[in-house]
């Protein structure tokens, strides 16, 4: 069976999928992933044969970020960017399945443009999602951005899909969710050397990240600062993931920051008491896989949801980042390492991520959907 797996640009929105992809090649499928050009060097990090769906262009550029007041306004104006993206890639996607004739397209839910792609020539498809699901105003403002591209290729709106993998445990997924076909999450942070392990500090560690993302933007710099300096008056140790270049442009660090710069979280947080992080979906199903409670300082779109239902789930706290003062961050972090329910609640967690089926299970589901064909 041939797999071409469709993914954003995106750190968060690639890692995910690439525990199912191994599981694929390890069953003998051949699989290949196709991204925008400037994402190709970094998606072969994984392991995976890689291919440019584009010519050069800015992603970034693409999706240009629209002023937002609210919550609404963020999650419809990312929407939309992801539609542009769609349209800008969907023309090379439909080139590429033309020319490669997967029998299955396996992709991630903001990724638009591979579903239309794999219509156009009569390929079924299949959706993992990578966290909590994304609010249905995002996907709306997709499809409206996406209108003229669907009616080009002669399609009403996206194509359904013939397989909806979830690997969000039930008590963090939202309520209103259509039910997919569960799959445990397996934490994969990308390719790194852990030879250099963290020492034993000999205290509590805790795990303080703002993504790959979030963590450029000097504002959200000078609020890590302040974190991992106020952290130590709490006895505790501190690892700090961030890209090596926002490392160096922090600056000297205080001597209880016993670890910085690109840590793979899924072989730190195992030693974690607590983690501070912004909310991401990998970032939050690691912590969850690994049972550590979480305090999320949201700024964007799900990284709510993800702060929000850990809340709700009792494994950790939900801080808006623009209350984020490193004081109340603190005191945030106090209240949850002195709570005895979170600890026991985000091993609940790490117990149904567990239960579930782990990606090499799927292998099967998958094959009989592209023996299926296109659903009716």
């Amino acid at each position: 069976m041939r797999v071409l797996v469709t993914t954003c640009p995106a750190h968060g929105h690639f890692l995910p999928l690439v525990p199912l992809c191994w599981s694929l090649r390890a069953a003998g499928h051949d699989v290949l992933v196709a991204t925008p050009e400037p994402f190709v060097a970094y998606a072969a990090t994984a392991g995976l044969p890689v291919v440019a769906a584009t010519d050069p262009f800015d992603p970034r550029a693409v999706m240009r970020p629209e002023p937002a007041t609210d919550r609404l306004e963020l999650l419809t104006g990312t929407g939309r960017g992801f539609g542009r993206l769609a349209a800008r890639t969907v023309d090379g996607l439909a080139g590429l399945v033309g020319r490669w004739r997967p029998d299955l397209l396996l992709t991630e839910p903001t990724e638009y443009a591979g579903p239309i792609a794999a219509a156009a020539h009569g390929v079924p498809y299949a959706i993992q999602t990578y966290g909590i699901a994304s609010r249905r105003e995002l996907h709306e403002a997709a499809h409206a951005e996406l209108a003229p591209v669907y009616a080009r290729f002669g399609l009403a709106g996206r194509p359904r899909e013939s397989l909806y993998l979830d690997v969000c445990p039930a008590q963090l997924q939202l309520p209103d969710q259509p039910a997919g076909v569960r799959m445990r999450y397996v934490p994969y942070n990308g390719a790194a050397d852990v030879t250099a392990d963290i020492p034993d500090p000999g205290r509590p560690l805790a795990v303080v990240t703002a993504g790959s993302f979030l963590g450029r933007a000097p504002a959200v710099q000078e609020l890590l600062r302040g974190i991992v300096a106020d952290l130590g008056g709490l006895g505790l140790a501190v690892a700090l993931a961030v890209d090596p270049a926002v490392r160096e442009q922090l600056g000297p660090l205080p001597a209880h920051v016993v670890a910085a710069g690109w840590l793979s979280l899924d072989q730190v947080l195992p030693r974690a008491a607590v983690a501070v992080h912004h909310g991401g979906a990998g970032t939050t199903m690691t912590c969850a896989a690994h049972g550590v409670p979480q305090l999320a300082l949201p700024f964007v779109n799900d990284n709510f949801d993800h702060g929000e239902r850990v809340a709700a789930a009792g494994a950790g706290r939900c801080l808006p980042g623009a209350e984020a003062e490193p004081a109340a961050v603190r005191a945030a972090v106090r209240e949850l390492l002195d709570d005895p329910a979170a600890r026991p609640a985000a091993a609940r967690l790490a117990a149904d991520n567990a239960a579930a089926p782990a990606p090499p299970a799927l292998v099967p589901a998958l094959e009989a959907r592209a023996l299926a064909g296109v659903p009716a």
